[in-house]
């Protein structure tokens, strides 16, 4: 499963509109026995200046996604931003790795829409 999302952005002053296109996919077990844990690609592409790279993709893992939640709890919730909450690790089943990918892409999207 694949999700994606589109933001356009508006910088203040200027009025240009930029894209920034987050995606989350491709569930993969990395390790075994004990130190097993699923990483997912993370792609991103944006027409936004400030990036060095308009395409960029890395691995990460559930606890990333946490680590960065965090780090942006503590950054911008006292200025009155809203962060969403992060997504939920206790899911069981045979879709919970795409339902995973799912709400990390959630999550992104709805933080980049609070900009």
């Amino acid at each position: 499963m694949q999700a994606q999302s589109s933001e356009e952005l508006e910088e203040s002053e200027g009025g240009d509109t930029f894209e920034l296109d987050i995606k989350v996919s491709n569930p993969e077990k990395v390790g075994t026995g004990m130190s097993t844990y699923i990483a997912f690609t993370v792609a991103t592409l944006t027409t936004m200046p400030q990036f060095k790279h308009p395409k960029n993709s890395v691995k990460r893992r559930f606890s990333d996604f946490l680590g960065l939640h965090q780090r942006l709890t503590d950054k911008h919730l006292d200025n009155g931003r809203i962060v969403p909450p992060a997504p939920e690790k206790s899911m069981m089943g045979q879709f919970v790795f795409p339902f995973r990918a799912f709400s990390f892409q959630h999550f992104s999207f709805l933080f980049c829409a609070s900009s």
